[in-house]
């Protein structure tokens, strides 16, 4: 079963965050396995909060992008290539091996880009934790940037709304065509997805 729930918000601050993920509990949603997030800082500490027990991922995308804002454009191509080797890695081991080669690498050059990188890298390696065909859905939060882009042109056309009510009943709608099932689940996936929930129990009960 999946499900879609619009809000609105005037900023991404932790107030607004918290608020909303508090909605979603007090209307029967149980805290998820997983949860993919962008670097916005008060999205993270109100999931922190809300979801204690949930994994954390955040988006290799958004993460890449901010590692590449430190680099002098004539080297950001070969900046992307070194941290893709990072987050398209076949193991955790070799992500962990590509970002020694990154450190090696950049360290000298761009200092800042390695910090960046290495900051809050355990986060960003989560989905390795996860079923390998799930990996394109969840180590991102593409999915939902691609819903954002198609609804910020709508909202171009339209120029206003009469109301509210119009603004997020057309968000939703045009949240509902997107393709949200995209992962496979098969038996392998299912036994990976049993260890991680019996290992959460047990955390929880420690």
């Amino acid at each position: 079963m999946s499900s879609r729930t619009v809000s609105l918000g005037n900023r991404e601050s932790y107030n607004a965050w918290k608020g909303f993920l508090e909605d979603l509990v007090r209307r029967g949603m149980s805290e998820p396995m997983l949860t993919v997030i962008d670097g916005c800082p008060g999205l993270s500490k109100a999931v922190d909060e809300v979801f204690p027990e949930s994994h954390k991922q955040r988006c290799t995308k958004h993460k890449t992008e901010n590692v590449l804002d430190k680099a002098l454009e004539h080297d950001r191509v070969s900046v992307k290539e070194s941290v893709r080797k990072v987050f398209y890695a076949s193991t955790y081991e070799h992500a962990k091996e590509a970002l020694e080669m990154f450190k090696k690498k950049w360290s000298m050059k761009y200092p800042s880009a390695v910090e960046c990188l290495t900051e809050d890298i355990e986060s960003c390696l989560t989905y390795y934790k996860y079923p390998y065909q799930h990996w394109l859905r969840i180590r991102t939060t593409n999915v939902v940037e691609r819903s954002f882009k198609e609804v910020k042109r709508r909202v171009k056309g339209i120029g206003r709304f009469q109301n509210e009510e119009r603004a997020l009943t057309m968000v939703y709608w045009q949240l509902k065509e997107l393709r949200w099932n995209g992962v496979i689940m098969n038996k392998e996936a299912k036994a990976i997805l049993a260890k991680i929930r019996i290992s959460r129990i047990q955390r929880i009960a420690a």
